[in-house]
């Protein structure tokens, strides 16, 4: 059989695609024999089918119809297959033991390049997952405590991807705390050389900082968490603030509540020793009325059951909470101060009353109480409360807070009128303006951003160290620095665990191709809890980590789970298409997007986005033939809808669904005219975070008049994309030279160019992984090396 090796291919194909599904001899032909004329390769294919059936047994070759062929695994052992039945049952120390390797080393075959893609993708899916399932099997062992047998296992998952340096971190941690601190520098030597070696890349400053650790001699179980403190417990200096209690019923009084705490917080933040987690960090939580009626205690203490939880999140020493309540016509404020460690209550500012027309007065008589309270007792320091900036004025504050709650159900525009109102009040006020850059780089709105961000930055003596790394982070995406942006997340989710800037951290490790570290950092977080309740963009981005991972079966579970959640979102619906695409499962993509047609909101450009979306994830799993009647469908549906008054965004897109339909004309008259009515190349089109998957008109017209082989068009266009402003391109311009020296058939000219674009801040967004450009490079060493995850 090895002497024909498309037979040999062709059984390995069969095998891994499972016991008894069928595959078309349409998809089997055009995979193993794409140079052979219809007829010639179809007589090939029904030769293989013999002597499959000649060597195995007539009964071990399916066929379903005349269309379809299939493969009882009964008949044949395969290592990959039982490996993949293992990890269905759940039976991950099986399936480890039957993992030997990577999947046909060395094999190849002579023009066949689908066969040598869809080979290189089992190869990386497979050692994916078994790399996966060895992980958790050192999470079983550290749990039962067995940190030896954790280090087994994840130095045996070291072994798969020498160069993941997340897998070489945790291994370093496991070595130390089993007390070998030699093995654990010595892994650290090698992962360091490897990345310099073949990735040409440094060590994280993680990493770096976990060695130093080791080498000091002070490796704990404590040493890497957000939270605690080394050494066990919280920190009294480490002081979360809540929103004050209102207990009249009054709305009005949530605002005052709000606005109380955010301004005790920011006096606190300016206490010399003092780490404050301000309520904007942990969603605006506050203590239960029921809780909150009983007036402070100082003999008892305790802190209410449905605070228990994010005290421990956070780490909090010291826990501030308070109510706020009209009596007539004045307002009275009470906190309650609990020292978390010592389960104590400590002794707080008198209760303070205001006339409820001076509740500012109030509000700053209650900072600076607190302020001196607090840095009396854990500091020692005398406290300067002028120090602290002015809370704003209750009207400004209140279109604050109504712009937040628009912001975290994604209604960007109604949030930036509100927070532009806010500004408009009170000029000082930075939060409004960090919160509106953030609002307008979801919209693509980037110089807009910029703008605001600067305005920020301006008032930044009034932040507090988490508003701080906010604007930090706003100021890192619109450079295009990842690994800034990173760094700035990080200290919030420090801050503030378990919140949406905790959350944060995995989409900025996803940016920079970590999508384990991503997807760790997910696991870590609970979707149903405070602010991340509702949040679409929890599984967006922990599907997205899956899919980069190969694990495709988990995958589907996540994007269904947000489905039945968010039954209405496109983007949800998007997520599922992803998946099932990857498994191939086309009726089951059809039928997602047929529904997406029929239902109510089908009128939305989003629809016809969608369906160009699962076409393409459709042809970068192989199943090209029903990705063509999407693509024809969203040219339909857009066409219908670009009646000439609808904005170019649909235009835009109708140029792209024609363009992979491959009806090149019509697709660069368009962008011709696009090009030709607009000087700004960057363009809103897509998805969420549209602005980074690297939507140039000039771009598309490059590689149509590549695809046409006019040159001098071609050239023309690649000039265009060589000086064009960097600014907020993101690396865009690269990507495009990339998918033209792809299209040209020059691939190492292809890597040089993308990675010029990742250096210049393309993120690693997923449409990567489905463009069908990138796809001429798959099996590519230097390609591969370059998209292969990194952590």
């Amino acid at each position: 059989m090895l002497a024909q090796p498309r037979r040999f291919a062709l059984l390995a194909y069969l095998a891994l695609r499972g016991s008894r599904t069928f595959v078309r001899r349409d998809e089997l032909v055009g995979m193993f024999w794409p140079e052979s004329s219809e007829d010639r390769a179809r007589a090939a294919l029904r030769q293989a089918l013999r002597f499959l059936r000649t060597g195995l047994g007539a009964d071990a070759i399916l066929n379903r119809g005349q269309d379809e062929v299939g493969l009882d695994a009964e008949w044949i052992a395969c290592d990959a297959a039982d490996f993949l039945t293992h990890l269905q049952r759940g039976s991950d120390e099986a399936a480890v033991a039957h993992y030997t390797g990577d999947l046909l080393p060395g094999f190849h075959i002579e023009e066949a390049h689908d066969f040598d893609r869809w080979l290189q993708g089992e190869r990386q899916r497979l050692r994916s997952l078994a790399l996966d399932a060895a992980l958790r099997l050192a999470d079983r062992a550290e749990d039962a405590g067995d940190v030896a047998g954790a280090a087994e296992r994840v130095r045996w998952a070291l072994r798969l991807e020498p160069t993941n340096e997340a897998v070489a971190r945790r291994l370093i941690e496991l070595l130390a705390r089993a007390g070998d601190a030699a093995a654990a520098i010595y892994v650290y030597e090698q992962i360091e050389q490897r990345l310099a070696e073949e990735l040409s890349l440094q060590i994280s400053q993680e990493t770096a900082d976990v060695i130093a650790v080791v080498r000091a001699g002070s490796v704990g179980a404590g040493t890497t968490g957000t939270a605690g403190r080394p050494g066990g417990g919280p920190s009294p200096q480490r002081v979360l603030v809540l929103e004050l209690t209102n207990l009249t019923g009054d709305d009005q009084l949530h605002a005052i509540g709000r606005l109380a705490a955010d301004a005790v917080a920011q006096g606190l933040a300016s206490v010399p020793g003092l780490e404050v987690i301000p309520p904007l960090a942990v969603g605006g939580a506050r203590a239960p009325a029921e809780d909150a009626l009983q007036p402070p205690d100082t003999s008892a203490a305790g802190i209410p059951a449905e605070l228990t939880d994010i005290v421990r999140r956070t780490g909090a020493g010291t826990l501030l909470t308070g109510t706020v309540h009209r009596i007539g016509d004045d307002l009275r404020f009470d906190v309650r101060i609990t020292d978390v460690s010592r389960a104590r209550l400590l002794h707080g500012p008198e209760p303070i009353i205001v006339p409820r027309s001076a509740v500012l007065d109030g509000v700053e008589r209650l900072r600076e109480e607190v302020m001196i309270t607090l840095g009396r007792a854990l500091t020692r320091h005398a406290i300067h409360v002028r120090d602290a900036s002015r809370p704003p004025g209750m009207e400004a504050f209140r279109a604050y807070l109504d712009g937040l709650e628009h912001f975290i159900r994604g209604e960007w525009r109604t949030a930036l009128a509100s927070y532009r109102r806010s500004s408009e009040l009170e000029p000082e006020y930075a939060l409004p303006r960090i919160v509106s850059a953030i609002a307008l780089w979801n919209l693509g709105e980037l110089p807009d951003a910029q703008a605001a961000a600067a305005e920020a930055s301006r008032l930044g003596h009034s932040l507090g160290r988490f508003e701080r790394a906010v604007l930090d982070m706003v100021l890192a995406w619109l450079a295009g620095d990842w690994a800034a942006a990173r760094r700035a997340a990080a200290v919030q989710a420090e801050i503030a665990p378990g919140s949406i800037p905790h959350f944060q951290v995995a989409e900025e490790a996803r940016r920079l191709n970590r999508p384990r570290e991503a997807r760790e950092v997910l696991a870590r977080l609970d979707p149903e809890e405070g602010e991340l309740r509702g949040w679409i963009f929890y599984w967006i981005e922990l599907a997205a980590a899956h899919h980069l991972l190969g694990d495709h079966a988990r995958e589907l579970e996540l994007a269904s789970r947000c489905r039945r959640l968010h039954p209405d979102e496109p983007a949800a619906a998007l997520l599922e298409i992803r998946a099932l695409a990857a498994l191939r499962r086309e009726t089951d993509v059809l039928r997602i997007t047929d529904q997406a047609m029929s239902s109510p909101a089908s009128q939305r450009q989003q629809t016809a986005s969608l369906l160009i979306e699962a076409a393409l994830e459709l042809r970068a799993h192989g199943c090209a033939d029903a990705a063509g009647p999407l693509l024809e469908h969203a040219i339909a549906w857009l066409t219908k809808m670009n009646t000439g008054h609808e904005s170019n965004t649909i235009r835009r897109e109708l140029g792209r669904a024609l363009y992979y339909a491959g009806r090149l004309g019509e697709a660069r008259a368009i962008f011709e005219d696009l090009t030709r009515a607009s000087s700004d190349p960057v363009h809103r089109t897509g998805f969420h975070h549209a602005h980074l998957q690297a939507h140039l008109d000039a771009g598309y017209l490059a590689v149509i008049a590549a695809r046409e082989g006019d040159s001098d068009q071609c050239l023309h266009w690649c000039s265009r994309l060589e000086v064009l402003d960097g600014r907020f391109l993101f690396g865009a311009q690269w990507f495009w030279l990339a998918a033209v020296a792809a299209v040209l058939g020059e691939p190492d000219r292809a890597v040089v160019m993308l990675g010029r674009a990742f250096a210049d801040g393309l993120p690693m967004e997923l449409f990567l992984h489905s463009d069908p450009h990138l796809n001429l490079l798959r099996g590519h060493p230097r390609f591969e090396a370059l998209m292969r995850p990194r952590g």
